[in-house]
């Protein structure tokens, strides 16, 4: 009889100490867990994970739901790669895990999250949500760079593209 292959989760304690971990809901918390869970060690920013399957895996509602991925991504727990719409063919957004470097882009953790404060939530807490709905409805591939500015400034213009045959992908291109 073959053995079963048998994974974990791992949460590292320096992450839950801060301010931005302490502020999750229960919701955002087990969202946050189970995103984590799909995570391979070789498909961040390839985590494909929509608001279906978190109402199924979570058992909540589609406004929960939606409100705990917003909620992981105000807080720099996650960040779109590729956001998902109906448009194209029902296909869920692809996330990365901010704590780990990215696989797709080839960019390094960014781990956003340290840098979170609530003082700093109110500020930019309509940038993220306005920038993501435009690209969104507009069926645009997004990064973090694209997203936010303050952790990934456009130092070094040279790679931009490098490699990527998707210039929405441009590590240094930034919009806001």
């Amino acid at each position: 009889m073959k053995k079963k292959t048998r994974y974990f989760t791992r949460i590292f304690e320096d992450m839950m100490r801060t301010e931005a971990w302490q502020d999750l809901s229960g919701t955002e918390a087990k969202l946050y867990l189970e995103m984590v869970r799909k995570y391979r060690g070789n498909n961040n920013g390839a985590i494909v994970f929509g608001r279906r399957e978190a109402e199924h895996r979570l058992r909540i509602g589609s406004h929960r739901a939606h409100d705990a991925f917003v909620g992981l991504e105000r807080r720099g727990f996650i960040a779109p790669v590729v956001k998902g719409s109906f448009n194209r063919k029902l296909k869920a957004t692809e996330w990365r895990l901010t704590e780990y470097d990215c696989d797709v882009t080839g960019e390094v953790a960014t781990m956003d999250y340290a840098h979170w404060s609530p003082e700093n939530a109110e500020k930019s807490a309509g940038k993220i949500k306005t920038q993501v709905s435009k690209q969104h409805l507009a069926g645009v591939k997004t990064t973090p760079t694209q997203v936010s500015k303050r952790h990934h400034p456009a130092e070094n213009p040279s790679n931009c593209n490098q490699g990527l045959e998707d210039p929405h992908r441009c590590q240094n291109d930034t919009t806001i």
